[in-house]
């Protein structure tokens, strides 16, 4: 599920700009702003954001926010098609804004939940599964942004945003179910401060 939606990622860094360039009357320097923009909201809610999220429920909570933060972030980039300079602009900065708080939450609640659900005496080996997750969803994240909302426009970016809400419930009852029945997390109570520690990291 974490792998699904760090497709995020290529949506910032190929899908947006495209989208923008070819799509909008938004100038192109919006590019870099919104990417600054995001890279500010990054520095400044990553650590108050990951405060908690080695609590199964509180990192499924972020995942959950996430899904729909980043859902509703695609229906507004489309909605910046078609419309004049001005109001393309507000609208990317507003989508923006919503992408770039579901990242920091999805970072949170997958990096969180990657510690607490990992047995512990193989933790190595889970961590290293969960970042090549991360990989593969960035190599894939070009040819998904392209097929759904660059070919397809309103539609495409509609799917996209469902594929992201799927993957971001899905994180969520993962750990709703985990937090309920036994497992890595519930066997261990002694590492609970370092899975947070590790994740502010």
């Amino acid at each position: 599920m974490s792998a699904v939606f760090g497709m995020q990622f290529g949506v910032a860094e190929v899908g947006v700009p495209l989208w923008i360039a070819q799509d909008t009357d938004a100038p192109e320097v919006l590019v870099a702003i919104a990417l600054i923009l995001n890279t500010v909201v990054v520095v400044l809610f990553q650590v108050p954001v990951s405060r908690g999220t080695h609590d199964l429920r509180v990192a499924g909570r972020a995942s959950a926010i996430a899904a729909w933060l980043m859902a509703g972030a695609c229906v507004v980039y489309a909605l910046a098609s078609g419309v004049p300079a001005w109001a393309a602009i507000t609208i990317i900065l507003v989508a923006t804004l919503a992408h770039s708080f579901a990242e920091v939450l999805s970072q949170a609640g997958g990096w969180g939940l990657s510690f607490e659900l990992a047995d512990p005496v193989r933790a190595g080996a889970y961590q290293g599964m969960f970042s090549m997750g991360f990989s593969l969803g960035a190599m894939c994240a070009p040819i998904v942004v392209a097929a759904t909302a660059l070919e397809h426009g309103l539609l495409g970016w509609v799917a996209l945003g469902a594929i992201f809400l799927a993957s971001g419930l899905g994180t969520w009852a993962i750990a709703r179910s985990a937090a309920r029945g036994p497992g890595p997390a519930a066997s261990t109570s002694a590492p609970t401060d370092t899975g947070s520690v590790s994740v502010v990291a």
